[in-house]
């Protein structure tokens, strides 16, 4: 096999298991936009619901929101992981592929 083919082919599988990675990551990302949403709506509805003239305190919104972020930011960094390990095996493969034909 010559070596663009080769390359050729390893560069589609590799392709295929970044497209998964970031498949994975859009749907754990969009499952946490959902759980923020739901979060700013049910506090805002708390806030409005105050008839004091003061808003109450905003801390549980705050630290939620904190817990939130902090989920992603780990879903981020897991992407970002998981990319750059494939990424590593593909130029692994493909200096393996340049070295091993003649």
């Amino acid at each position: 096999m010559n070596i663009l083919t080769s390359n050729s082919i390893t560069t589609t599988t590799f392709t295929t298991k970044i497209e998964e990675i970031n498949v994975k990551y859009k749907k754990d990302r969009e499952d946490l936009k959902k759980v923020i949403a739901e979060t700013a709506r049910s506090q805002a509805e708390q806030i409005l619901a105050n008839d004091d003239d003061d808003m109450g305190n905003p801390e549980e919104l705050c630290n939620k929101l904190a817990e939130l972020r902090l989920q992603y930011n780990a879903i981020v960094v897991k992407q970002k992981q998981e990319t750059d390990s494939i990424m590593n095996k593909y130029k692994s493969e493909i200096i393996t592929n340049m070295v091993s034909i003649k």
